[in-house]
């Protein structure tokens, strides 16, 4: 995959939202198809970075990432249901998304890779170890938790290991290692904390 084809893309979404009001995410997905789910992945992650669930949103973009992560896993096409591929994003949102994506792209796709450097093909492990990554934390971002950042941290998450297959390199993949220690400090604390909180609860309402 190529930095050239990965624009060529973008700029047909772009084309695409200033021609609608909204895009499905089966039409979003049709645009990238060439280029793998990794770039779906990427795309849909950007409205999970911010502090609080996505209402409404959460659920379908959530899981159409695990799906994605599972097409990463099996190198194959991705598949979705009908009911997630009709769900709508608004254009505008899609356009502010496009101008996240590219900078992201101008700025990280030298870290991950060297332009001068050729591209070195992933292995069979490692796009395995990737697309499961993005799968359980696509069904983390699935979930319409009230919980501050409960998006943000697996959203970066699924972006680099997303990233990683673009762009493989030994850097990428580090930095996807970590923000998974990360996920797993920050859920562990989540669970911690609901746990001691609980049994408070009960005694109150009893």
């Amino acid at each position: 995959m190529s930095a050239a084809s990965l624009n060529s893309a973008v700029e047909r979404l772009r084309r695409e939202a200033e021609q609608a009001e909204s895009l499905s995410i089966f039409e979003i997905l049709s645009i990238f198809e060439s280029l793998g789910p990794s770039v779906a992945a990427i795309l849909l992650a950007l409205p999970f970075l911010q502090p609080l669930p996505l209402i409404g949103l959460s659920t379908p973009l959530g899981l159409t990432i695990a799906l994605s992560g599972l097409a990463i896993a099996l190198d194959r096409p991705i598949w979705l249901p009908s009911r997630f591929s009709r769900t709508l994003i608004s254009s505008a949102i899609i356009l502010k998304k496009i101008a996240v994506l590219e900078g992201l792209t101008a700025k990280l796709g030298g870290f991950f890779q060297h332009s001068d450097e050729p591209p070195q093909p992933l292995t069979n492990s490692t796009r395995r170890w990737l697309g499961v990554n993005i799968i359980v934390h696509g069904l983390l971002l699935a979930l319409p938790l009230p919980v501050p950042f409960s998006n943000t941290v697996p959203a970066w998450t699924c972006g680099a290991a997303a990233m990683t297959v673009i762009f493989p390199s030994a850097k990428g993949l580090w930095l996807t290692n970590g923000l998974i220690l990360v996920n797993f400090i920050f859920w562990s604390a989540v669970v911690g904390a609901a746990t001691l909180a609980i049994p408070t609860l009960v005694e109150t309402w009893q």
